[in-house]
């Protein structure tokens, strides 16, 4: 029993970072499918109004990032200020290892101009990363 834990302990390390390796694209095919969804939302968000409506209707948790606050201190992941508020929102990945090995959430952010008109989408997900084989010429996807 004394031996079976520490070889079985060893096992489950060796084993741990070889999921990813096997996902068949079904992180990248889970993004592809959120990022397509909202752009089909797109029609129904076209003022700030509409798009809260939306959201709060689907019960679809987001926060407001005032044109002020990323004009000065924008968020991490904001890497355009429309003029006017941004509505972020976060859809929790599905795949339980995509989550843990590439990103647990799908962010969406809905750029909004003076206006309050829908003028920027934008979806992101952590890039799923490679590994090559040096003398293979192979490359192995993680987390794709």
């Amino acid at each position: 029993m004394r031996r079976l834990v520490p070889v079985v302990f060893l096992i489950v390390v060796l084993l741990a970072p070889l999921p990813p390796f096997f996902t068949n694209g079904a992180c990248t095919a889970e993004f592809e499918q959120a990022s397509s969804t909202f752009q089909q939302m797109r029609g129904e968000m076209r003022t700030l109004s509409a798009a809260t409506d939306y959201l709060t209707a689907h019960h679809m948790p987001y926060a407001t990032v005032t044109q002020e606050r990323c004009e000065q201190a924008p968020p991490r992941d904001v890497e355009y200020c429309p003029g006017g508020p941004i509505l972020v929102l976060s859809v929790p990945v599905r795949n339980v290892v995509c989550r843990y090995y590439r990103d647990a959430t799908i962010r969406q952010q809905f750029g909004f101009n003076g206006h309050q008109q829908l003028v920027h989408l934008q979806t992101d997900m952590n890039p799923f990363r490679f590994r090559k084989l040096p003398f293979l010429d192979i490359e192995l996807d993680w987390g794709k």
